[in-house]
């Protein structure tokens, strides 16, 4: 069994330390091999390890950097150190090349969303442009719920999560947040009523 092959069965356990090793090993052997050296990012991300994470998408980027998926990697790793500039400007790089990427409109918007402030306008346009692209995938709801639920708009939040609720009823997350937005919205009521 390859390097490559023990990292992918320890990925697949969860085992993302173990993982690693394996993944440093493979890209020891094949450091061209731009699959591996996304794999390896993807795999130090999960351990929030991002300026490994940022070191193997830099090196994909450097074989191709007209690979979407690859900035948006790149993007979502430097968002996470929070080098907003950086993040932003390589995930809207990776939807120049594929500009029907739900994974990209949808990690530029939280990308937005971690930028804060004045980005939070364009967090909501580029979401709303996502959820009118992708009206059956619960996402870009579920995000659009969660930004207004940032801006404390709970009834906006309400309706995105029933929303994303309605496209797929199996989903936790937007339960979970359906009920933070009432209790916080009731809170809210009773404050004014006091």
């Amino acid at each position: 069994q390859t390097e490559i092959d023990k990292a992918r069965v320890a990925v697949i356990q969860g085992d993302f330390t173990n993982a690693a090793k394996f993944f440093d090993e493979a890209v020891k052997k094949s450091p061209k091999d731009k699959q591996i050296l996304i794999e390896a990012g993807d795999c130090y991300m999960e351990l929030d390890n991002y300026n490994n994470a940022i070191n193997y998408f830099e090196k994909a980027f450097e074989i191709d950097n007209k690979d979407a998926i690859v900035c948006r990697k790149r993007g979502e790793a430097f968002v996470s150190i929070n080098n907003f500039q950086k993040g932003i400007e390589s995930i809207r790089r990776a939807m120049s090349y594929d500009k029907n990427s739900l994974e990209s409109y949808m990690a530029l918007g939280r990308a937005y969303i971690a930028a804060g402030n004045d980005s939070l306008n364009k967090a909501e346009i580029t979401i709303i442009t996502a959820r009118d692209k992708y009206k059956t995938s619960p996402e870009p709801f579920l995000a659009l719920g969660e930004l207004y639920y940032t801006r404390q708009v709970y009834e906006l939040a309400i309706t995105q999560f029933n929303e994303a609720l309605s496209r797929d009823t199996s989903l936790v997350e937007p339960r979970v947040r359906l009920g933070r937005a009432y209790r916080e919205m009731a809170r809210r009521d009773d404050d004014i009523s006091r």
